[in-house]
């Protein structure tokens, strides 16, 4: 019975060690550091540094983990913008809200040159990398702005979440400035006449909880301006949050929920109706997402 039940357990055996294999490889082809990050990813240990093989170098705060499990989400699995749902062109204007240190903007430029890229981190010490980021890869169409997306505008504060860069949590504070902490908060209409687009080609979204308050008060006439959106919802901090999304999207989108295993978080990919798929005349060019699409 032992023999039996270990051939039949083989299959996901190997399955997982060719998923840990791709992801090794993907990091020793990507990176000049690679062994060293390898190593840190394989002992679970903090990584705050990695340098491209085009020589560029990316920091992340030291001491803080999630910096590698980050670069895997969006350069390797393509999390937030899959094969055949969006490829970045000429003069696309992408919000990057929640942006961490800036690895999705990166992704996203180094695919096309002459987007333009609004990236949002309202965290101070994740905001100081992010510009530092931004600036080393030679990022010329991004500005980056300490503002966090909320579902009024006025001010809040940052609470710093836990050991990761990516946990900390936005407090609304109301409509004045509550500390020399204080953040400014613009809701998403708010930010779209901030920054003068009438229309986004892509909204990512990765705001821990807070997109709950950024997207139950929304009308059709704003989501209407956005042709392909990104959310990762977060049900463990926002109960219902995934319902809400798919009710206010789908009058507008195209919806489809990738949830994880563990039903606490997943992704919400959402398609404006009547966009086409992938880039341009619905084409995904050869070199989006491809083994080679971080062009370093």
């Amino acid at each position: 019975m032992t023999l039996l039940a270990n051939h039949l357990c083989l299959p996901e055996a190997l399955r997982w060690r060719w998923w840990f294999l791709r992801r090794y490889l993907f990091l020793l082809r990507t990176f000049r550091n690679g062994l060293g990050v390898v190593r840190a990813y394989r002992h679970n240990e903090i990584c705050s540094r990695v340098v491209l093989r085009d020589g560029t170098c990316l920091q992340h705060p030291p001491g803080r983990a999630g910096f590698l499990q980050t670069i895997l989400e969006i350069w390797h699995e393509n999390s937030y913008a899959p094969e055949q749902f969006y490829c970045p062109a000429k003069d696309d204007v992408i919000i990057d809200a929640g942006a961490n240190v800036g690895l999705f903007s990166i992704w996203m430029a180094r695919q096309a040159p002459l987007c333009r890229i609004v990236a949002m981190e309202p965290f101070a010490e994740n905001f100081d990398f992010l510009r530092q980021n931004l600036e080393a890869a030679k990022i010329h169409r991004a500005t980056a702005f300490q503002i966090a997306l909320g579902g009024s505008s006025g001010w809040g504060q940052m609470v710093a979440g836990g050991s990761r860069s990516l946990d900390h949590q936005l407090v609304v504070t109301g409509g004045a400035k509550a500390n020399e902490r204080g953040v400014p908060v613009l809701t998403l209409p708010d930010l779209l006449d901030k920054i003068g687009a009438e229309r986004i080609a892509f909204l990512k979204v990765d705001i821990e909880g807070a997109e709950m308050t950024v997207f139950r008060e929304i009308d059709t006439s704003t989501l209407s301006r956005i042709d392909n959106v990104a959310i990762e919802y977060h049900e463990h901090l926002a109960p219902g949050v995934a319902k809400l999304l798919v009710l206010k999207l789908e009058p507008t989108h195209s919806v489809t929920l990738h949830p994880e295993a563990d039903g606490t978080c997943g992704i919400l990919l959402g398609k404006r109706r009547g966009t086409p798929r992938g880039g341009l005349d619905g084409i995904i060019p050869s070199s989006c997402h491809g083994k080679d699409s971080m062009k370093c």
